[in-house]
């Protein structure tokens, strides 16, 4: 029997308390697993269960309000979910503190208890923090924390509560609010703060309107909780922009300040014909989540937390930029991404028009890919106090072998064509053809074939080589910088990190990179201490990926399934071919090839209209044993 004991908070509407909830109703119930909770106290006063209710169903309330207190007895871990981060340790009642911590723009010495901001304690001996995006765990691992001490452990969403309508239930409650079926309804939940974009969102509304009169905005602020409205906001626009904001315009924005339940905010989603966030910053935002549950097509800043969950057949993306600004209580910049007035508006006119994602096939996609939480007991949950990861699956069956696959499967480009560079079996590589205007490649993995490193670098592209395996490349050339060295997490002895890799490819000046790595298996390690920001600077990523065999292992699913939602953020998979020097496997009765050769484009350099239905292999591709026959796999 393992012992969890719990702290946070409960009875509130706070997205700290939400988590805590929804997390404790994943949890109930799962077999050897016996649940405890120590109610801390709420960061705000005036925080209460009557003016702040977190809105669930009388039952799964019942659930996470009779959780039991603290009986003295040891526990297995301690989980502990608030704010500010407190670091009390939890070596009197438990050997492990798990300390959710999440973060939007980036941690400061407010988002500790005072005086524990460099505490030791949150990752001492097997402590762990867990976040819910790979954004966050960024802007954690600028504050200093080690990065095996860090882990990704996404949000979900009750598919019970949170599923499509009826075409009669949308209908009845447009009919509610008063919105006829001519009338195209945007949708717009949270705090009235800059890093939410709102501002940014209500000026590209109003200018759309200007072209499309039916459009309507519903906002759902959270005044109730943070004391803060949208009227401030709409006060400063209406100033700066009077052309835009005329009495018309403003009629036609509908603010609601009530708190709304679970069975509400559904209803909410359902009516909406889109769910627009131009935000500047989240650390997880679950509104999006919730909204695509719904079946509710979705709006979302290109760049920042969204792109965990958030793929280009479940949303558009706005055009960002990187953004920092210095602020008084922390040492490192707060990060975001400013959204593109012009994208903002372009994005979401392509949705008004029907250019965008219907309803009903966002809510396939999103039945098919989204992390689901349902209040029953899950049997493929449990709790686990000796690894690294607090909750780990037990053998994965056949759905999340299929659903890994999914991640690989290639989309269709819709400027670029597919071209094959180096050698005409192993070690050649088929890629769209933005790579002819590549001028430096990072080659992981050089072995005794360097074809392709040999093909650009007579294009005049700069050549940066690493391999710990050979003594150097079989063939020189004079844009090849040889080094003896392997990829690993961190720099030590004949390894090196992909921080250090990176920064020598930025020494170079380069324009238009590429990453290529061949690493026999090493590559799942090395891409989860490797930093998102610095994959997203390359603009095409060709690897090989290996050992997929090995995916009847709950650990090594969870490394392979991390790498590549890692590598698919910035990153569209366009080719995919089976290397034939190995053979296909059944794991879960799926036939999946040992090693796969996946080649990626950055989102932002052409256009992902649907999943690619060329032949596996191809026209371009050749089998890497040129004596055995390629490896079909047209079922993907």
């Amino acid at each position: 029997m393992t012992r969890l004991l719990i702290e946070g908070w409960r009875g509130v509407n706070h997205s700290f308390a939400m988590v805590n909830q929804c997390q404790i109703l994943a949890l109930h119930g799962l077999p050897g697993v016996q649940l405890q909770h120590r109610d801390l106290p709420l960061a705000m006063a005036h925080w209460n269960a009557s003016t702040h209710n977190p809105g669930f169903a009388p039952a799964d309330w019942q659930r996470i309000a009779d959780l039991p207190a603290p009986d003295g007895w040891p526990v297995d871990c301690v989980y502990r979910i608030c704010s500010p981060f407190r670091d009390e340790p939890a070596a009197a009642e438990a050997p492990r503190l798990i300390s959710f911590m999440v973060t939007e723009m980036g941690l400061s010495h407010k988002s500790f208890c005072p005086g524990t901001e460099r505490s030791e304690v949150f990752t001492r001996d097997d402590n762990l923090i867990v976040t819910p995006t790979q954004w966050s765990r960024e802007r954690l691992l600028e504050w200093g924390y080690a990065p095996d001490k860090v882990k990704v452990l996404s949000h979900g969403v009750n598919s019970t509560t949170f599923c499509p309508p009826s075409a009669a239930q949308r209908q009845h409650s447009r009919q509610q609010l008063g919105y006829a079926d001519d009338q195209y309804i945007f949708l717009n939940l949270g705090a009235a703060f800059w890093n939410k974009g709102m501002d940014v969102l209500l000026l590209a509304y109003a200018r759309l309107r200007q072209k499309h009169p039916h459009v309507r905005l519903i906002l759902k602020d959270q005044r109730n909780v943070y004391g803060v409205g949208i009227e401030q906001t709409i006060a400063e626009l209406c100033r700066d922009h009077p052309a835009l904001f005329g009495q018309d315009t403003l009629a036609s924005i509908s603010t609601i300040t009530a708190n709304l339940n679970q069975a509400q905010l559904c209803s909410l989603y359902a009516l909406s014909d889109c769910y627009v966030s131009t935000y500047r910053a989240e650390g997880f935002n679950l509104p999006v989540l919730e909204a695509m549950a719904c079946g509710t097509p979705v709006v979302v800043t290109q760049g920042g937390a969204t792109d965990d969950f958030c793929g280009p057949e479940l949303a558009l993306f706005v055009a960002s930029q990187a953004g920092s600004r210095n602020t008084n209580d922390s040492r490192e910049a707060a990060r975001y991404r400013e959204p593109d007035p012009e994208a903002t508006v372009a994005t979401m006119e392509r949705m008004l028009l029907g250019q965008g994602i219907a309803r009903d096939a966002a809510f396939e996609q999103a039945r098919q890919q989204l992390c689901v939480m349902k209040p029953s007991p899950c049997p493929t949950t449990t709790i686990s106090t000796g690894d690294t990861t607090m909750l780990a699956r037990t053998q994965p069956g056949q759905a999340q072998v299929l659903d890994l696959i999914k991640l690989i499967r290639p989309w269709t480009m819709r400027s670029n064509q597919k071209l094959r560079i180096g050698n005409e079996y192993d070690g050649g590589y088929v890629l769209p053809a933005a790579i002819l205007q590549c001028d430096a490649v990072v080659s992981i993995g050089v072995g005794h074939d360097v074809s392709f490193d040999l093909a650009m670098a007579q294009r005049g592209a700069k050549v940066l080589q690493f391999d710990h395996t050979v003594q150097g490349p079989p063939q020189q050339h004079p844009n090849f910088h040889f080094q003896k060295l392997g990829w690993g997490a961190r720099t030590e002895g004949d390894l090196v990190c992909f921080d250090d890799i990176h920064a020598q490819m930025k020494g170079l000046g380069a324009r238009h990179p590429m990453l290529k790595f061949d690493i026999e298996g090493a590559e799942y390690d090395v891409l989860a201490a490797t930093a998102l920001e610095h994959l997203a600077e390359y603009e095409i990523i060709a690897c090989e990926l290996h050992d997929f065999e090995r995916l009847g292992e709950p650990a090594f699913m969870d490394k392979v399934r991390a790498a590549l939602e890692k590598l698919s953020t910035h990153h569209a998979p366009m080719h995919l071919h089976a290397n034939n020097y190995q053979s296909l496997v059944l794991v879960e009765n799926v036939p999946i090839p040992k090693v796969l050769e996946v080649a990626y484009l950055r989102r932002d350099l052409d256009s992902f209209t649907s999943l690619s239905t060329d032949p596996i292999p191809g026209p371009w591709d050749r089998p890497n044993h040129p004596g055995r026959p390629d490896i079909c796999m047209n079922p993907f």
